[in-house]
């Protein structure tokens, strides 16, 4: 068995069908969310030619019956503070039942940070090591 095949058997027996990879992901989008939630907020990456893959998460969403209440720009390089605090903002005032968020690790590490604190309230300070979220 290749390291590639362990790896997909290591996600499959760890996540099963709550992880989706592959050629044809965004269209499982939907159907993925849908499990979760029927209001979701989109947290994206800026980069170019993002569009075309916002519309086509949209569109997975929307045939999945989830109802996309609002899309909001990820964070910049390093998740700034501002960053978090703003997307904290637009996911308290969406108030969605699940986020799904395209883009790289500074997008996703605000977006998690961003619904902790919109969730368990108080400072990003208070979040910081090892098992505290």
């Amino acid at each position: 068995m290749s390291d590639f095949e362990k790896g997909k058997a290591l996600l499959r027996e760890f996540k099963g069908d709550r992880y989706v990879y592959g050629s044809g992901v965004l269209d499982q989008v939907g159907k993925v969310t849908a499990g979760l939630g029927k209001k979701a907020a989109l947290v994206y990456t800026v980069f170019p030619g993002n569009e075309p893959l916002i519309e086509r998460i949209s569109a997975a969403l929307q045939s999945a019956g989830v109802k996309l209440v609002g899309t909001i720009e990820g964070a910049g390089p390093n998740a700034p503070r501002e960053d978090l605090f703003r997307i904290t903002d637009e996911l308290s005032r969406l108030n969605p039942d699940v986020i799904v968020c395209l883009g790289g690790g500074s997008t996703l590490d605000a977006t998690k940070a961003a619904e902790v604190l919109r969730t368990l309230g108080g400072e990003i300070d208070e979040y910081f090591g090892t098992g505290k979220v």
